[in-house]
């Protein structure tokens, strides 16, 4: 766990849908301890709530929250899906973080 204010690990007994309407603009990360591709991904992410401290970022272990995952539609790993009134994307696990802005630039103008 990091230090960082709007980055958190999503605990089983959380709910979700409740941080999804508290937060105007939120990032679901879904990943797994035993995902290689995770790893990298999970160090963007913590990268981009860095940058974005008005994005409100939730980790997903889809070992430990797989209902969330299953609601979600998650069958790979890693993947981020963004998600605010007005918009729901998908972010890859192949996306650098220079593709990463470009996508939150273009869907929510920052």
């Amino acid at each position: 766990m990091t230090d960082i204010q709007n980055l958190s690990d999503l605990a089983p007994t959380e709910n979700l849908d409740q941080i999804i309407q508290n937060n105007p603009r939120v990032i679901l990360y879904f990943h797994a301890t035993w995902c290689r591709p995770c790893r990298p991904m999970g160090e963007l992410i913590v990268e981009i709530a860095r940058e974005y401290q008005t994005i409100r970022i939730v980790r997903i272990n889809v070992d430990t929250n797989n209902v969330v995952s299953r609601q979600y539609g998650i069958n790979n790993v890693p993947i981020a899906i963004g998600i605010s009134s007005e918009r729901k994307f998908y972010l890859s696990g192949r996306d650098e973080v220079a593709v990463i802005r470009t996508i939150l630039s273009r869907e929510w103008d920052l």
